[in-house]
């Protein structure tokens, strides 16, 4: 099993804080990787991508799709097959209906969290701590020590946060206490989204399973159907599962304003499988950290551990 892991520590300022670069995706920081030039998705939406008009509730309009069609009958005269056979004269306009469904998410600089809609909301009995998550993740104002005060005292030094680094706290008993709910409530974890896109590298699938849990902030809270939406938004693209888990990680933060958000995809590989080494029984592991959990390790081995892993 092959496993890749991103952003640990990256997105996290030196004082432990999560840092939201205002970045379009696929910029050299990696801040919102996930695309930026034509023909991918972006996190918030700022892409000069092409768009023809006309698009379908396919994703693609009459023109591309018809382009595409043609392709793929010189495609398959090039590997000796007569497109106009009965099992294959439909085929063209097939793969281009596909093409365009399975690459929606990619046109017309569209953001990956508009897919969320209108569905946050803040719930007031979550925290007593209620900071206005906008203003910590954009930096327009609020107290950024907030995003790393995981001890609930307010200066930002974690005393009293046990199961870091091994050492309990002060403020946190013996143990650290209770200091994983402050800020927001505890973990929300939506597990097991099914996952499928396809590889930019062969234009074949990959398949799996998404794991997307976040630490909320102020008690700011997003639909958990919103949550299956991003990581479908997201893998309407070419892409490639470390791109896609960051893509992923990313939306969820920006939507929902968190303290903290991970991500982990787990998926098997057609081209792996069917061509090239020809290992069916291969699955990568990616995984992505923001905010607290690429700061506290105990936070990752919480996740990792409602996950049974």
């Amino acid at each position: 099993m092959a496993t890749a892991t991103a952003g640990e520590g990256g997105s996290v300022a030196p004082g432990g804080a999560p840092q939201v670069v205002e970045a379009r995706a696929g910029t050299p920081d990696g801040s919102f990787v996930g695309g930026g030039g034509p023909g991918r998705p972006t996190v918030d939406g700022r892409s000069g991508g092409d768009v023809s008009a006309g698009d379908g509730g396919d994703g693609g309009g009459e023109e591309r799709r018809a382009v595409i069609a043609d392709a793929v009958r010189t495609i398959l005269r090039c590997i000796d097959e007569d497109p106009s056979r009965p099992g294959l004269a439909k085929t063209p306009e097939r793969v281009a209906a596909s093409l365009c469904f399975l690459t929606s998410g990619a046109r017309g600089g569209r953001a990956v969290t508009a897919a969320a809609g209108d569905a946050v909301w803040v719930e007031a009995g979550l925290s007593d701590n209620q900071v206005d998550a906008d203003d910590c993740w954009e930096g327009r104002g609020g107290d950024a020590r907030v995003l790393n005060d995981f001890d609930g005292d307010g200066d930002g030094d974690n005393n009293g946060v046990g199961g870091r680094d091994g050492v309990g706290g002060g403020d946190g008993g013996e143990n650290g206490g209770g200091s994983r709910c402050t800020g927001g409530g505890g973990v929300v974890l939506v597990r097991d989204i099914d996952v499928a896109s396809l590889c930019e590298h062969h234009l074949l699938p990959f398949v799996g399973r998404a794991h997307v849990a976040y630490l909320p902030l102020g008690g700011r809270l997003v639909g958990l159907s919103k949550i299956a939406r991003l990581v479908v938004a997201a893998s309407q693209s070419l892409q490639v599962q470390e791109r896609l888990t960051t893509t992923i990680a990313d939306a969820v933060a920006r939507v929902t304003g968190a303290r903290g958000v991970a991500v982990l995809v787990e998926a098997k590989h057609i081209c792996m499988a069917m061509r090239g080494v020809e290992q069916v029984a291969a699955q990568t592991v990616t995984t992505c950290w923001r905010g607290a959990y690429a700061a506290d390790a105990g936070l990752r081995e919480e996740y990792l551990a409602l996950l049974g892993r």
